[in-house]
């Protein structure tokens, strides 16, 4: 039930913040997850997944295997601001997900 309180409320922040042209980045993500620091296994994933790691060039590389899949006309989540640690990555699932944990792509 807690779980489902901080999607609801980051569903209406990020509402918000797309009222007041934010994106917002990180900002979901760590309220989320300082509020329970296991909110990763509440998402229901099941989808492939990629993960882009490296020292350089990773929001580059991840915006352009975004587009190769999303021109083939696939559904893709993807952290396209390269906000890239786990609060960043939060911040993507928590956008990206319905209500019922489940991806919208």
């Amino acid at each position: 039930m807690k779980n489902f309180f901080i999607l609801f409320a980051m569903k209406l922040l990020h509402l918000g913040l797309k009222i007041a042209g934010k994106k917002g980045g990180n900002f979901l993500g760590k309220i989320a997850y300082d509020w329970n620091p296991n909110i990763f296994k509440y998402f229901k994933i099941n989808c492939p997944i990629i993960a882009v790691t490296a020292t350089n060039g990773k929001t580059m590389t991840n915006n352009a295997i975004c587009h190769v899949f999303q021109t083939a006309g696939k559904k893709v989540i993807s952290n396209l601001e390269g906000n890239n640690m786990e609060t960043g990555i939060l911040s993507t699932l928590l956008k990206a997900s319905t209500l019922t944990r489940k991806n919208k792509s």
